[in-house]
């Protein structure tokens, strides 16, 4: 670039030296030419989407020229560096413009004979070189961006399979504290109340209860454990029922509600609206609710208290809502920190709300799920 650079600046010296000398209209078309030409260089360094232009600059101001070997030196090494830089199209039409100007130029100058067109043997070996390394550079670029992609999709599915695993981690965890939880709880409960009572019939109904409940925890433990195992829980030894959202929603109301008075609570329940309309989607949520609801009445209320439970089905969602009194609890049982909290993440991901609150000595959990964002239709049977 630099050297061209010295070339125009000696040209337009040379210019300017014979402008009294020389035809106006043959110092503009050396003007034109050496200004083109520079032009060309350096779009061709800079922009090479506008080299065209300049070029065309250099092919008029050429036609002036009184040497033709000149203005084909320049070319030459024009259409090298343009063979590299610029793309097909371009290309062919700096090509076909340069062979155009060889005839225009002879014609002008009245100098046509055998050797208008020895040009363009020289032209193809000059265009071979720089059109062959940009291939390779483009083939090498395509390469690299595809090496790109595949360690991008690499990345990509590795990181898809850690968010699988602790979704997965995330569903056992769940399952684990919202079903085993419960049936354990239901153990711990049964066995104060043996201890606190000299009834042999009280002995026998807690005794009763333990071992059902025992065996519904192991059941579903032998669920989680194949659901680990196989990644769907199912199988042909799988336990009919006993996991979260086989049962309808009402009679899952009505099992907690015989748990809680098992216990010696006065539940209060009731069920408004047509049940049947709940999605199915829905139905896991709800039932973890009113298991979770009816541990937590356990574990942080004493037997006798009041609570009530409700399932409400309106128009475009269903609301599930639990209270009971706030007392002291019977069972001295660890916090978990995950039963709300993980309450809140599922109906956050149905784009429910949750609250959970304590008012007026009254423990109260609340879900309001809709109907339309579970891929159910409203009219869908639970």
């Amino acid at each position: 670039m630099v050297i061209f650079a010295v070339f125009a600046l000696e040209d337009l010296t040379a210019i300017a030296m014979s402008a009294g000398t020389t035809a106006t209209a043959l110092v503009l078309g050396k003007v034109a030419y050496t200004l083109g030409y520079l032009g060309t260089i350096l779009t061709l360094a800079w922009r090479p989407a506008w080299t065209l232009a300049p070029f065309a600059v250099t092919l008029v101001g050429g036609l002036f020229l009184q040497q033709e070997a000149a203005a084909l030196l320049v070319g030459a090494i024009i259409l090298a560096l343009a063979s590299y830089a610029v793309t097909t199209v371009p290309l062919s039409i700096m090509v076909v413009s340069s062979l155009a100007w060889e005839i225009g130029w002879r014609v002008l100058h009245d100098a046509v004979d055998d050797r208008l067109l020895w040009p363009v043997p020289i032209m193809i070996l000059i265009l071979i070189p720089g059109r062959a390394i940009r291939i390779l550079v483009q083939r090498h670029q395509r390469e690299r961006a595809a090496a790109a992609a595949w360690d991008d999709a690499a990345r990509a599915r590795e990181q898809a399979l850690v968010e699988e695993n602790k979704r997965q981690r995330l569903v056992v965890s769940r399952e684990l504290h919202d079903v085993v939880a419960h049936e354990l709880t239901r153990i711990a409960m049964q066995s104060s109340v043996g201890q606190l009572s000299d009834k042999p019939d009280v002995h026998r109904e807690a005794l009763t209860a333990i071992s059902a409940s025992s065996r519904t925890a192991m059941a579903e433990m032998r669920r989680l454990v194949r659901l680990l195992n196989d990644g769907t829980g199912a199988g042909p030894s799988a336990p009919p029922g006993g996991g979260i959202g086989s049962l309808e929603l009402s009679a899952e109301l009505q099992r907690v509600v015989s748990y809680l008075a098992d216990l010696g609570f006065h539940p209060d329940w009731s069920i408004d609206g047509d049940s049947t309309r709940i999605p199915p989607g829905l139905l896991p949520t709800g039932v973890t609710i009113l298991r979770e609801a009816a541990t937590n009445i356990v574990k942080h209320s004493s037997p006798g208290g009041r609570c009530r439970l409700s399932v409400t089905v309106e128009e475009d969602n269903v609301v599930v809502e639990v209270r009971n009194e706030i007392s002291a609890g019977l069972l001295d049982l660890p916090e978990s920190g995950v039963g709300l909290a993980g309450l809140r993440a599922r109906v956050s991901d149905l784009n429910g709300t949750f609250t959970s609150t304590q008012e007026g000595g009254w423990w109260t959990v609340r879900a309001s799920m809709p109907f339309s964002d579970t891929g159910e239709s409203s009219g869908a049977a639970g």
